[in-house]
């Protein structure tokens, strides 16, 4: 069922490159006129970030989560001091 579901969404971003201004990442055909061989690396497709099983939705998971963990550790800092202060500990 995913896979359908996956499948489906990487169809439809091929078929719509041109909605999604594809040409507008100039840094990718750059590349190309840069002399690498497009023939040997395969058929170019421009994922969108909202993509979720591109890498810059896992790049930006990955932020999220370092961001809550370092929250965390704050709070729980926070909450030790805090006892300390108090007198609980």
């Amino acid at each position: 069922m995913w896979a359908a579901a996956e499948n489906s969404c990487i169809t439809w971003i091929c078929h719509h490159q041109v909605d999604l201004q594809a040409e507008l990442y100039q840094g990718a055909v750059d590349t190309l006129h840069e002399g690498v061989d497009a023939a040997s690396i395969g058929k170019k497709v421009i994922l969108p970030a909202s993509f979720t099983s591109g890498p810059q939705f896992m790049q930006k998971n990955l932020q999220n989560i370092l961001h809550s963990y370092r929250d965390l550790e704050d709070w729980i800092y926070s909450l030790q001091l805090w006892q300390i202060h108090n007198g609980e500990r």
